[in-house]
């Protein structure tokens, strides 16, 4: 996948920091990702494949959007 490789490059380090911060807690948040992309962000994050993930829809029924004439 592309992820993070042009947008923030910085973020392929991650997994080198988190290597020399034993017992740091990780919290990685996206809305879109496939799963694919979720297995390649624990893999560039360092994180073992059983590493729990929390997943839930993508229905916000907080959001709304309204288009007005201006």
């Amino acid at each position: 996948s592309e992820w993070g490789h042009d947008f923030r490059p910085e973020y392929m380090q991650i997994g080198e920091l988190l290597e020399q911060l034993p017992g740091a807690r990780v919290l990685a948040c996206t809305a879109t990702a496939t799963p694919i992309v979720r297995d390649e962000i624990l893999e560039r994050l360092h994180l073992p494949p059983e590493t729990p993930q929390h997943l839930r829809g993508f229905a916000r029924p907080n959001l709304a959007f309204r288009v007005s004439e201006t």
